[in-house]
């Protein structure tokens, strides 16, 4: 190990001195394994994943094209390194290996690793595999599941779906549809699969974007995001076979159940007297450009209530003005889903000017949030309520 840790400490020129013609030395603890390589490497290959260097290895490319034993040596080296995400993007993975279960072995020493991560990509894979999988992925550290862009079809993995392994907190099944002569790939089977699982299940993501999902279980789907007793709390499904309606009321789901996730994240970045202390004056937050970090903090609900019962409320332009090299307010307004606060009639007393911001919104999904439909509030209504209000303070100022 003597020559890995000169090569590793700088003492000598990898690509010239150690590392076979090339090969690049992993940079920052990722190392995509060398295409190319020969019998005679397999030891360095081992040597430089137990250096301690490579945490996340990505192995792609056609695997006949790489030693014979190379699958052999990764499932024995993996134990021995601190890797923690395994990307395996392989193709032509013929019977005779199959036959050899030299992928099987390597799923198997999965639960004496430390990888977090999986990510496996392969061509022509077999079912049984996922099989071994799903009894597998209970044992072993892996939370992040991805399985994208290979044609993966709903019975191949279906004894994934239909057995969630309780530690799993992401997974991702997306460009699975079909195309190119594919004609059965990730649709309502795969959804289907997993529902009795999700609502008791740690899965926080779930991706199924570019997959021919369709409509059919989607309001289940919705129902279990917006349970607040669930741990799903973002589903994307860019580019599916789902409609726009169905897709806009999963994003407002998404929105309100992540948004305290969300908030918090944004708040440890932020000053503690922006968090807790009394706002300042309104002539210092206009000349500092504060409104979208105080509507980052969360608190701009309250300051639009301060400025309103002073007689001097907030404007459209006060909401949609980029800060100091920040988005404007309705930015972090939209990624909280707190549309439902910002135009309540209370806090507007100029509905022309409440009409500008609502106009800010350019996108469907935002101006869902108040359609009105599904039982929620229709922006129409909050700005004829907030017309109201406006006019009964001015019979207040008269009275006065």
């Amino acid at each position: 190990m003597g020559f890995l840790s000169n090569l590793f400490s700088g003492k000598q020129s990898p690509e010239r001195n150690v590392l076979p013609e090339g090969w690049k030395a992993p940079q920052d603890g990722r190392w995509d394994c060398p295409l190319g390589m020969k019998e005679k490497d397999l030891k360095t290959f081992a040597d430089i994943l137990k250096s301690g260097e490579v945490r996340h290895l990505t192995v792609q490319g056609c695997l006949p094209s790489y030693p014979q034993n190379f699958l052999q040596t990764l499932t024995k080296s993996l134990p021995k390194t601190p890797i923690i995400s395994l990307n395996l993007s392989i193709t032509d993975l013929n019977a005779e290996l199959f036959e050899d279960s030299e992928v099987r072995d390597l799923f198997r020493t999965l639960p004496n690793t430390h990888i977090d991560t999986l990510k496996f990509k392969a061509h022509s894979v077999r079912s049984f595999l996922y099989e071994d999988l799903a009894k597998i992925l209970p044992e072993t550290n892996v939370t992040k599941l991805y399985l994208s862009g290979d044609y993966y079809r709903d019975e191949e993995v279906a004894p994934l779906l239909k057995n969630l392994s309780p530690k799993l907190t992401e997974l991702n099944l997306n460009m699975n549809r079909k195309s190119g002569g594919i004609s059965a790939c990730i649709s309502d089977a795969s959804v289907e699969a997993m529902l009795p699982r999700l609502k008791d299940s740690s899965l926080k993501r779930l991706d199924l974007s570019q997959t021919n999902v369709s409509d059919k279980h989607i309001p289940e789907l919705i129902k279990i995001v917006s349970d607040p007793k669930t741990a799903l709390s973002s589903v994307s499904l860019y580019d599916s076979d789902v409609s726009d309606e169905m897709r806009m009321n999963m994003s407002r789901a998404c929105r309100i159940k992540s948004r305290n996730a969300v908030l918090k994240s944004w708040q440890k970045s932020l000053p503690p007297a922006l968090l807790n202390d009394p706002l300042p004056p309104m002539d210092e937050i206009r000349k500092e450009k504060m409104i979208p970090l105080i509507a980052k903090a969360g608190r701009l609900p309250e300051l639009m209530a301060r400025q309103t019962a002073a007689g001097q409320p907030l404007t459209a332009a006060d909401l949609t003005t980029r800060g100091n090299d920040i988005p404007p307010a309705m930015a972090f307004v939209r990624r909280l889903g707190d549309f439902e606060k910002v135009f309540a009639p209370n806090l507007w007393t100029n509905v022309k000017e409440m009409q500008k911001a609502w106009d800010y919104l350019t996108s469907d999904i935002d101006k869902s949030f108040l359609d009105g439909k599904d039982g929620r509030p229709s922006f129409k209504n909050l700005k004829a309520q907030a017309a109201a209000n406006a006019v009964k303070n001015v019979l207040k100022t008269k009275e006065r």
